[in-house]
């Protein structure tokens, strides 16, 4: 029988119970907020996220896992 592995970025919203219960790989996607760079529920929390909006003028902008990044992943599992 085959292993599956669930992988996931952190746009799913899933609980960190979840992700920890059921070992899955959890790639944070990044976000561009004021110009700083941060990893979404790495080092920037979604409280801090609307924190942050709220002090700036600029629209946040994040960017997809790379494909580079995601090949690694997986060739590690």
């Amino acid at each position: 029988m085959s292993k599956v592995k669930i992988i996931t970025d952190s746009c799913s919203d899933l609980p960190k119970e979840i992700v920890d219960s059921y070992d899955i790989e959890f790639l944070n996607i990044k976000v561009n907020i004021n110009n700083q760079v941060y990893y979404d529920r790495h080092d920037l929390q979604p409280k801090d996220f609307y924190r942050l909006i709220n002090q700036g003028d600029e629209v946040p902008k994040t960017s997809r896992i790379t494909p580079e990044k995601f090949k690694t992943l997986t060739k590690k599992l």
